[in-house]
């Protein structure tokens, strides 16, 4: 089986530390992600992608990103059941890096 997406972008907004209490660091880095098709008036559209970044590649993310900064996210998404107070089961999916590079530095 394969559980892999790719992802191209800049970096919307600075990425921030955070910790697990267990004290695993981790940070989301929020990235602007062209289409890879023209919209009906011919105009590119983008999608902005949250991406969560573990352990040491997280330190990396938060000491050297910078708004505007163009990356490179190969990883996998993964699943999280839950259900609300309501008791109507859901889905959510995070996209989590296992290989981050930068492209470009602003």
């Amino acid at each position: 089986m394969i559980n892999v997406f790719v992802v191209i972008g800049k970096v919307l907004e600075k990425p921030e530390m955070k910790e697990t209490p267990n004290g695993t660091k981790h940070t989301t880095l929020l990235l602007n992600v062209e289409r890879g098709f023209r919209n009906s008036e011919g105009v590119y559209e983008y999608d902005q992608i949250a991406v969560e970044v573990w352990r040491a590649s997280a330190e990396t993310v938060v000491d050297y990103c910078k708004v505007g900064d163009m990356m490179g996210i190969k990883g996998r998404i993964q699943s999280r059941t839950y259900q609300s107070q309501e008791g109507n089961a859901f889905i959510n999916y995070d996209m989590i890096a296992e290989k981050v590079d930068f492209l470009s530095y602003k």
